[in-house]
């Protein structure tokens, strides 16, 4: 199934490491976001995908291979969605996202 929306990787080059979640090395900012989402992990991310929230699959990236990923949510309507990212040592890991319009 292809993908809802093309997907861009960028580096993001310097992000204050203590704002990485401490249970599982994650920072994805800002949330709520407007038009674009950062990803930053300790570990490789090899997949993300992401959710409305009655659990409909609206995008899905595999073999990402980063430490950073920049999400571009400009093709979806504002609410709340759920980002699940699934890092090299297999461990899913999801977060809950607002994306809002002015």
């Amino acid at each position: 199934k292809e993908p809802v929306a093309n997907h861009t990787l960028e580096a993001i080059y310097s992000f204050d490491s203590s704002l990485l979640d401490e249970d599982d090395g994650l920072l994805i900012y800002p949330n709520p976001t407007q038009d674009v989402l950062y990803v930053v992990s300790l570990e490789q991310i090899q997949k993300m995908e992401l959710f409305d929230l009655i659990g409909t699959k609206l995008w899905e990236s595999s073999g990402v291979n980063t430490l950073k990923y920049t999400f571009y949510t400009d093709f979806l309507q504002p609410g709340m969605f759920v980002l699940v990212i699934t890092l090299e040592d297999g461990k899913r890991h999801s977060r809950k996202i607002q994306v809002f319009r002015n």
